[in-house]
C-alpha cells in the first residue's frame, strides 16, 4: 500500500519544485553577491553583515507561516477542505499585522544593531542603507512566504516556482541597473541591490495575494473570515511560537558569529559572508526534502496513518544524507572554482574562503539530517523539538565551541569555522535519538 516507490514519487513531486523555489530565492542573494562582488571586498562585507540581521527580523514572524502550513497539511489529510481556507485567511491576518510591526521596529533599531555588531566605519554607511531598504520588504516577504507555505500544505508547489523564476530573472536584470546606473537611473552602489530586490518582492507579493483571492489553486483567501477566530489563533500561536523562536535563535546565532568574526577584520568578514551564502545554497536540497517530508508527514498524521509518516521520513533522511555528503565532497575538491563565483581580484579573501569550505564541506550530510528531522517534527506538529534542536545547535554547541577553539586553543577565525560542522554532527545525533523514540508520530492536531 505504501511502497518505497510510491513514497519516493510523492517526496520528489513536492521536494524538487520546493528546492527550485529555495534555489531561486537564494538567487536573489547570489545575484546580489555576483554584482556587488565587482565593487570590491568592502561592498561584499557591507552586504554580508546584513544577512543575519535581516534574517533575525524575518524569523520573528515566520513561525505563523509555519503554523499555517502544518495546520493546512493536517486538515488536507483529514479531508477538511473548508477549514483549509479558514486557516489560510486567519494566518494571513496575523502575518500582515506582525510584519508591519516588525518593519517599524527593525528600521528604528537598524543603526544600533550594526553598531553593536562592531561594523567598521568604512562600511557602516553602505551597510546601514542596504539594511534599511531591505527591511522595508519584510511585509512583502512574509506575504509570499505564507503563500508558498499554504500552497505546499495542499501539495501545490509549482506555482510559487514559476513566480520565483520570473522575479529572479528580473532581479538579475535590475541589479546592475540600480547598482551602476544607466540613462536616467542614478548609480546607487550597494544600495542598488536592495532596491532591485524590493521591487521584485513587491511583484511576488501581489501575485501571491491575487492567486489566493482567485481560489483556483485549491485554496482561497476569504475576506469575510478575517474576523479573529481566537481558538484557532491560540492554536496557531502555540504551534508557531516555537518555530519563530527556532528561526530567531538561529539568526541570533548568526549575528553572534558575525560579532566574533568582525574582530578579525573586513577581509575575514567577507570570507564569512561568502561561506554563509554558500551554505545557504548547499542546504537547499535538505530544505526542499525537509518541507516535502513535513507536508507528507502532516497529511499522513492528519489522516491517522503513522506508518506511512514513518516510511516517508526514513526515505527522506536516507536520500538527503547521501546527496549532501556527495555535494560536500565535490565542494571540497572544487573549492577554488566555487569561491571564484563570489569574489574576484582579492587573492587573500579567495584563499581564506577556500580554507572555510575545506573545514566544513565533508560534514554537509549531517547538516542535511538535522534539517530533515526538524521538518519531520514540524509536520507532526511537534514544533518544540525542532526549536530545541536550533537552540542546541547554535547556543549549546556552536557558539561555545567557536569561543573555545578560537580563543582558548588559539585557532583564531579557523576555530570559528570548525565550530559549525562540529555542532551539526552532534545536533544530528541528538535529533536521530528523538526520532527513534517515535513520540512525534502521536502529535495529531486535527480532531
Amino acid at each position: 500500500m505504501f511502497s518505497d516507490k510510491t513514497i519516493l514519487r510523492a517526496l520528489l513531486k513536492l521536494a524538487l519544485p520546493t528546492m527550485g523555489v529555495q534555489l531561486l530565492q537564494t538567487g536573489y542573494q547570489l545575484t546580489d553577491a555576483y554584482w556587488v562582488g565587482r565593487l570590491g571586498a568592502n561592498a561584499v562585507a557591507a552586504v554580508a553583515v546584513n544577512f543575519p540581521v535581516n534574517f533575525l527580523f524575518l524569523s520573528l514572524g515566520s513561525g505563523f507561516a509555519v503554523a499555517g502550513s502544518i495546520l493546512v497539511a493536517q486538515n488536507v489529510g483529514a479531508g477538511k477542505r473548508q477549514m483549509v481556507d479558514h486557516v489560510t485567511t486567519q494566518t494571513f491576518t496575523m502575518i500582515v499585522l506582525v510584519s508591519l510591526l516588525l518593519t517599524v521596529v527593525s528600521c528604528c533599531l537598524s543603526a544600533p544593531i550594526l553598531s553593536l555588531l562592531g561594523v567598521s566605519a568604512t562600511i557602516f554607511p553602505d551597510a546601514l542603507l542596504f539594511l534599511r531598504i531591505t527591511l522595508l520588504g519584510i511585509p512583502l516577504t512574509f506575504i509570499f512566504i505564507l503563500f508558498q507555505s499554504v500552497m505546499r500544505g495542499v501539495g501545490k508547489v509549482s506555482v510559487p516556482l514559476v513566480i520565483n523564476v520570473i522575479t529572479v530573472v528580473l532581479n538579475f536584470l535590475l541589479d546592475p541597473l540600480f547598482i551602476y546606473g544607466w540613462g536616467p537611473i542614478a548609480a546607487h552602489g550597494v544600495a542598488g541591490a536592495a532596491i532591485a530586490t524590493l521591487i521584485t518582492q513587491l511583484l511576488s507579493a501581489i501575485a501571491g495575494v491575487y492567486l489566493l483571492l482567485d481560489g483556483k489553486q485549491g485554496i482561497k483567501l476569504k475576506w469575510r473570515e478575517l474576523a479573529p477566530d481566537w481558538p484557532l489563533i491560540r492554536k496557531a500561536f502555540k504551534l508557531g511560537l516555537p518555530s519563530s523562536v527556532e528561526l530567531s535563535v538561529r539568526s541570533l546565532g548568526l549575528n553572534v558569529m558575525v560579532l566574533l568574526v568582525t574582530g578579525y577584520g573586513t577581509a575575514i568578514l567577507a570570507v564569512y559572508g561568502i561561506g554563509v551564502r554558500l551554505l545557504t545554497l548547499i542546504v537547499i536540497p535538505a530544505m526542499g526534502m525537509s518541507m516535502a517530508s513535513s507536508t507528507l508527514v502532516g497529511q499522513s498524521i492528519g489522516a491517522n496513518l503513522p506508518e506511512r509518516a514513518e516510511k516517508i521520513s526514513r526515505l527522506a533522511l536516507m536520500i538527503t544524507f547521501i546527496f549532501l555528503s556527495g555535494i560536500g565532497i565535490l565542494c571540497y575538491i572544487f573549492a577554488p572554482i566555487v569561491v571564484g563565483f563570489f569574489v574576484k581580484g582579492n587573492e587573500y579573501v579567495m584563499q581564506e574562503a577556500v580554507a572555510y569550505i575545506h573545514v566544513g564541506a565533508l560534514f554537509f550530510g549531517f547538516l542535511g539530517l538535522q534539517q530533515v528531522l526538524g521538518g519531520i517534527f514540524k509536520g507532526a506538529g511537534d514544533t518544540v523539538k525542532s526549536m530545541l534542536l536550533s537552540i542546541i545547535n547554535g547556543w549549546v554547541i556552536q557558539f561555545p565551541a567557536a569561543l573555545v577553539l578560537s580563543r582558548l586553543f588559539h585557532f583564531g577565525y579557523l576555530g570559528v569555522w570548525m565550530a559549525s560542522p562540529l555542532s551539526n554532527v552532534f545536533t544530528a545525533m541528538i535529533a536521530l535519538y528523538w526520532y527513534q523514540k517515535g513520540r512525534w508520530k502521536s502529535k495529531r492536531l486535527v480532531l
